[in-house]
């Protein structure tokens, strides 16, 4: 019986490992690269600046697009000690 039980648990672990296997395989498997939507030909820059306080926004890394068309900017100018944390901030395309 307990030779049963040994070989029982033995071969769940066996298991439990090949699926943690495939799953890390699985999680940390290779990307294809994603095919650039606009080439550098259509890129611009512009000066953007806050609503509010209206000085220039500056250092920003990141750009989402909400699903009504809004872009949210994530911006932080390392060199500004008056905004240590940067700031987020919404932005409507048609307006560039």
């Amino acid at each position: 019986m307990r030779r049963r039980v040994a070989a029982l648990v033995a071969g769940l672990v066996a298991a439990l490992v090949a699926v943690a296997g495939l799953a890390g395989w699985a999680l940390f498997a290779p990307i294809a690269p994603l095919e650039a939507r606009y080439g550098p030909d259509r890129c611009r820059r512009v000066a953007l600046a806050d609503a509010v306080t209206g000085r220039l926004i500056v250092g920003i890394e990141d750009i989402a697009r909400l699903p009504d068309g809004t872009l949210l900017l994530s911006a932080h100018d390392r060199l500004d000690p008056a905004m240590p944390d940067g700031g987020v901030y919404a932005l409507d395309p048609a307006r560039i």
